[in-house]
Formats: structure tokens, C-alpha cells, sequence
């Protein structure tokens, strides 16, 4: 079942479980998930219910209200919040057992003036390395936010920076980066339980020659996406079915403002499926697959359908393959002049997903109903 309308993904936690596993044995570190963004497109909490089974030592989230969402769906396995948290709302990331980040000392002030049990709340410190969004830039700043941490008996569990430009074969701005991070850890007069820089291309890239980190931050490679081939599998694939088969005379026009004109005699099918549901406008031109056979989008993609050119055999039982085995989120992206991570954090929630697991069916979601 598919609630109502046949369009759905497929999320293969066999091939989540297996890329995890490439992550662990390239890398030999602990692993911190990152589910941000319903977990690119994948369903936060079944991909982190998932994940508690393999292990992993940390979930990453951007925010915490996605925090709270896992939470409150009974996820206990630790939580970070990777994003800005306002702190005065601090309490209900004590109150759930939620880690949050130190951005800056004039944030750990005005935490501390506004929570009296800051002391009851695990925090992990974000360094500036170079890429100059969130965290701490200079030494000088790090050593006032530790003593102010001793001072007040926080529990600084954890340090942190970002990498900008791992996807690179070069390294030089990475190792840029790491030996900047290393002068951190080396001016700090405290053990952190953890220490994690690299995301998903510096981990199955750098591997075993990030030595001063425990942990890596992976959000992508779990979901089957890399720079670097090392043998990931993607975990989602979308489907849909046919609404309707038409038949085109030479000089119909297809969809709005009558991109398309047909030049032969044609069979196209009408697909319910659209940029609501996350599909790029931009998408005319490139093709679905039916069969393994190429249909290129003929029109405009509508809100809620989108026009295929069909083989004349095509029958409304037919499934159209989106992204799969012919082309998967990085083919699309391609296309589209963008990358995988948007391709995936797209998808809308409305569309169902259909859950894999020791190859078979294992549980149909909809997010707008369970």
C-alpha cells in the first residue's frame, strides 16, 4: 500500500547497513550519523531506529527540534545538535538528553547567565578552521571558553571542526585545516572523550591517516554517495506508477507554456509525481525508465505529475524507475548542475517509503499518517 497514490522510494537498509560497515573498516573510527534533514530524504527515525542496531556512537542533527523528534519517537542512542542552538532553550535539550555545541565564548556567557544547571548539559566545541560559518576561530577564544567551562564544571565531552574541501584529491586545504585543528587540541589542558573532523569524503579519503580524531561525521556516504569509490551502494530509489497513456498527433503540445511540441505520432504517460514531491523543475529533457528503456520528460514538470515519452507497448501497469539502477541521485545531480545531497533532501515527505531489510519488505511509512 502506498497510501492512496503510487508513488513511493525505496529505502534499502541492507545497503545502509553495508556502507556503514565500508565507513568503519576505511576509517577504524567510531561513527557519528548524521540524520540531519530527515536523514537526507530517508526517514530520520527509521534510519536512526536502524542505526541503534549497528552501533553507531553518536546521531547528528542540524537543529533541536529534530532532536526532539527523535526523542520523542523513544530514540535513546546520543544526540548532537551539529547547528546554533538558542540558549534559552537549552533546558529541553538538559531536560532530553540532547548534546549541544559551543559556537563561541559569547555564547557560552550567555548560556551560562541563563541557565542555572548548564552543568547537567553535555556540549562538544566547534573550532573555525577555515571554512567561517559556525565556531571558534582563534586560540585565544578557546582558552577563555575552556577556563570558563572549568570554572562552572561543565562537561566539555567533545571537540570538533568542519572540513570544506575533502571532496578535493588535493589535500592541501585539508591538511590546512587539520594542522590548524591540531593547534586547538594541543593548546587544551583537558582529555576530550571525543575528537571528530572528518565527514564522509575525509573519512573513506583520509582513512587511517586522521590520527588525532576518534570518530568521523558521516552523512552521505551512509546513504550510498561519494567522491571517492570505495564501494558504496546507494539506499534510495524511487518509484511511481502510470496514470494515464496518451497518444500525440504531430503539433500537440505538452504541459505549461508548451515547451514541448510533438514532431511525430507519439505515446506519452502521465505520472503522478512532481516538484511537490521534490522533483527539479529542470527536469524536461532527462530521462525516467521503464523497463530499462530511456523516457525523456517531455513538458514542463508540474506540481504534482510529470509527462513521459513511452514506448507505444507501454501499459498504465507499468513502474517508471526515477532513481535507481539506470541512473541514482548523483546522475541526477549532474544533470541538474547540483549534487547528490540535494537530489536527496528533496524528497517530500508526502511521498511513501517503503523500507528493505534482509531483502524483502520490511515496513511502509508515510510520514503525513503514521
Amino acid at each position: 500500500m502506498t497510501k492512496f497514490r503510487n508513488t513511493w522510494v525505496e529505502i534499502n537498509l541492507d545497503r545502509l547497513a553495508h556502507n556503514i560497515e565500508v565507513i568503519r573498516m576505511t576509517s577504524e573510527k567510531s561513527i557519528f550519523a548524521v540524520i540531519k534533514a530527515n536523514a537526507y530524504g530517508h526517514g530520520d527515525i527509521e534510519v536512526a531506529r536502524f542505526l541503534e542496531t549497528l552501533q553507531v556512537s553518536y546521531l547528528c542533527v542540524s537543529s533541536l527540534d529534530e532532536a526532539v523528534h527523535l526523542r520523542n519517537h523513544q530514540i535513546t542512542t546520543p544526540i548532537i545538535v551539529l547547528g546554533y542552538t538558542e540558549p534559552e532553550y537549552l533546558s529541553e535539550a538538559i531536560d532530553r538528553n540532547v548534546t549541544c555545541v559551543v559556537p563561541s565564548k559569547e555564547w557560552l556567557v550567555k548560556s551560562l547567565s541563563l541557565n542555572d544547571s548548564l552543568a547537567k548539559l553535555t556540549l562538544h566545541i566547534k573550532v573555525d578552521t577555515g571554512m567561517n560559518r559556525v565556531g571558534i576561530k582563534t586560540i585565544e577564544e578557546f582558552e577563555e571558553v575552556l577556563q570558563l567551562s572549568k570554572l562552572n564544571m561543565l562537561n566539555i565531552e567533545g571537540l570538533y571542526t568542519h572540513l570544506s574541501s575533502s571532496n578535493f584529491i588535493d589535500r592541501m586545504i585539508t591538511n590546512q585545516q587539520i594542522s590548524t585543528f591540531q593547534k586547538f587540541i594541543d593548546s587544551a589542558d583537558l582529555n576530550f572523550r571525543w575528537v571528530h573532523t572528518s565527514n564522509s569524503d575525509a573519512a573513506l579519503s583520509l582513512g587511517k591517516l586522521d590520527k588525532h580524531s576518534n570518530a568521523v561525521r558521516c552523512g552521505i556516504a551512509m546513504y550510498g554517495y561519494s567522491t571517492f569509490d570505495t564501494g558504496l551502494q546507494p539506499v534510495l530509489s524511487m518509484y511511481c506508477g502510470i496514470n494515464q497513456i496518451k497518444n500525440l498527433n504531430p503539433g500537440d503540445r505538452v504541459s505549461y507554456s508548451a515547451t514541448y511540441t510533438a514532431i511525430n505520432e507519439e505515446t506519452i504517460a502521465v505520472l503522478p509525481i512532481g516538484y511537490a514531491d521534490g522533483l527539479d523543475r529542470k527536469l524536461q529533457g532527462y530521462n525516467f525508465h521503464i523497463n530499462d528503456v530511456p523516457c525523456e520528460v517531455v513538458g514542463r514538470v508540474c506540481m504534482d505529475l510529470i509527462m513521459i515519452r513511452v514506448p507505444d507497448h507501454t501499459t498504465v501497469n507499468d513502474v517508471v524507475e526515477i532513481i535507481g539502477k539506470n541512473s541514482d541521485a548523483a546522475f541526477m545531480a549532474e544533470y541538474l548542475q547540483t549534487i547528490s545531497y540535494e537530489i536527496l533532501t528533496s524528497v517530500s515527505p508526502r511521498i511513501t517509503k517503503r523500507y528493505l531489510l534482509h531483502g524483502s519488505h520490511y515496513k511502509t511509512i508515510n510520514e503525513r499518517f503514521d
